[in-house]
Parts: structure tokens; C-alpha cells; sequence
């Protein structure tokens, strides 16, 4: 508030990753840590009386927090699942502001033909992307929910999956990372199996685990990869998943739990004697009789194992 000195949050990659609060004099230089308590921690304001009001995950949620601007005993100020924050404090210090953050979707099936929606999960969610996908039997709903009480930086997800009337709700996490991601997750074409990965959110490594849930044993999840760079999960048949990266495409076949690794995909046309092939810039080509043709992206294309020469 004297405008002698200011406070920001400086990012530790140790363990999962946290921030801490940090002073620095202007006219002076000096440097001072305020917080030590290795949390996330979102936001901050200075008060007038010389107490800093932030949000923080210290007690799990993130919740509202103070602590004296020369450091000290830190003072939890708001309760409850959050996620509370950013703070604004009256120059009186009598009153903060601040936003509770929720995002909130519900998951409805709805015919094709019309009528009246049904609510297939119920409740407070946070629905993410890639959203809610129906087995291709019509039976289960897997949907990618979000965990927000947790503020922006400490955000996890995970992976519902419902019965198609909304009952037997079954939670799916995995990963021994602090900060989990669950994301792009697929239907195998018999419904057997989903395919799924998961990152470390807000992470500049790129790297990511793919797994594979076998719903015909219920069993656990299970890694079948680490890569890096990700950019498409998708079944070529219910047999063989393709995991395409920035650089490099891949096919795994459960049968064999074996993996291939290839600079093409082929796309066959139904009843047609040409082929569509994708390389790995994302270029489209027309191949006949080994000739290949630029092409348009196309649509509807089909994945296929098929050995051309």
C-alpha cells in the first residue's frame, strides 16, 4: 500500500508443484519469503494493514488465508469446499470481496426424433472436454469431470462412468501423479474397452500415460504407455488402438499387448479401389496403385491394419 514494495507468488516444481508468497523491496532489493507452507496458491492482495490476504489450498480447498505482510502465523479465514478467490480487501480492512468459483454442467439424453430430456447425472459437476460419450452399444456413459476445489493450478479430473439411465455410477482415477488429468477418452467399437490418458495438469513436459480399462472384467485400469507430446487416441478396431503423437503414430494390440510403430495411417474408401493415407504433418493423400495424390481432409474415414505392400 506504501507502493515501497511488492508481493508475488514464485512456482516450485518440487513434488506435485506449489507456489509460495515472496516480498521484495524496491529501494532496497532485499527479498523476503512470507509463506512456507508448499501449497498452491492462487492469489493475493496487501492491506492497508499490512496483512496479506491470499487464497491457498492448505487445508485441502482452496480457501482464503492471511498472514502478516513480515511473515508469521498464517490465519485461515474462509471454510468449505471452495474454491474462494481472488480476494479484494476494503482500505478500512473490515470487508473482503471475493468470487466462488463454480462451473457447473449436467449430462442429458435426449431422441434423436424429439421429446423430452432426461438427466442421466445429477447433481453439482464440472463437466470437461472432451465432455460426456456414449458406448457405442448404447449402454454406458463416460464422462470427463472436473475438480476445481482445488483452484485453477491444483484442477484434477477423472472419469465417470454411468449406466445409460444414470445408476451404477463408478469413479475412475489412476496415476501417482499429485495432479491428475484424465482426458480423451474412447470407446473400443464392441464397448469393451475405453481408452483414456492422463497428464499432469498445467505440465510443460508433454508427457502423458495411456490407459485401457477392460469394463468386460470390471478389473483395474491398466498403462499400457508413457509418450510425449500427444495429439490423437483413437481404435482401429476393437482390437488395436492407434495413439498418434507430434512425431510419431502407434498401434497396440490388446490381444498380443504388443505395440507398432509406423510414419503413416491407411484409411481404406468403402467399395473403392483407392486408399486414404495421413502422414505425420496431418497431410492428406489419394493412393492408388502406390501413387499417392494430395487430398483434402476427408470425412468419416475408417482406420485400417491393412499391409498395403
Amino acid at each position: 500500500p506504501d507502493g515501497k514494495s511488492v508481493a508475488w507468488l514464485r512456482d516450485f516444481k518440487e513434488g506435485g508443484g506449489y507456489q509460495e508468497i515472496y516480498t521484495h523491496n524496491l529501494e532496497t532489493g532485499e527479498e523476503k519469503q512470507i509463506t512456507f507452507a508448499k501449497s498452491n496458491i492462487e492469489a493475493l492482495c496487501w492491506s492497508y494493514q499490512n496483512v496479506i490476504i491470499f487464497s491457498a489450498t492448505i487445508s485441502g480447498p482452496l480457501n482464503l488465508w492471511m498472514v502478516p505482510a513480515d511473515g508469521g502465523e498464517l490465519t485461515q479465514i474462509t471454510f468449505g469446499d471452495g474454491p474462494d478467490g481472488p480476494p479484494r480487501i476494503s482500505k478500512d480492512g473490515q470487508k473482503i470481496i471475493f468470487p466462488k468459483m463454480k462451473m457447473i454442467g449436467q449430462i442429458y439424453t435426449i431422441p434423436i426424433t424429439g421429446g423430452e430430456p432426461k438427466l442421466v447425472i445429477a447433481g453439482e459437476q464440472t463437466i470437461w472436454w472432451p465432455g460426456a460419450r456414449l458406448s457405442p452399444d448404447g449402454s454406458l456413459v463416460a464422462v470427463n469431470v472436473g475438480d476445481l476445489r482445488g483452484g485453477w493450478v491444483g484442477a484434477e479430473s477423472y472419469i465417470q462412468i454411468v449406466d445409460r439411465d444414470g445408476s451404477n455410477i463408478r469413479k475412475l482415477s489412476v496415476g501417482e501423479w499429485k495432479r491428475k488429468y484424465l482426458d480423451q477418452h474412447s470407446w473400443s467399437p464392441d464397448s469393451k474397452h475405453l481408452a483414456f490418458i492422463n497428464t499432469r495438469f498445467m505440465d510443460d513436459t508433454d508427457t502423458f500415460d495411456v490407459y485401457i480399462l477392460n469394463l468386460a472384467k470390471d478389473n483395474q485400469p491398466k498403462k499400457i504407455a508413457r509418450l510425449e507430446k500427444f495429439n490423437a487416441l483413437n481404435w482401429i478396431d476393437s482390437f488395436n488402438l492407434n495413439i498418434k503423437t507430434k512425431d510419431k503414430f502407434y498401434t497396440y494390440n490388446l490381444v498380443n499387448d504388443k505395440w507398432s510403430e509406423d510414419t503413416v495411417l491407411y484409411y481404406p474408401i468403402k467399395e473403392k479401389p483407392e486408399v486414404l493415407v495421413q502422414d505425420l504433418s496431418g497431410d492428406w493423400w489419394i493412393m492408388k496403385d502406390r501413387v499417392r495424390h494430395k487430398s483434402k481432409q476427408p470425412e468419416n474415414a475408417q482406420l485400417s491394419l491393412r499391409k498395403l505392400f
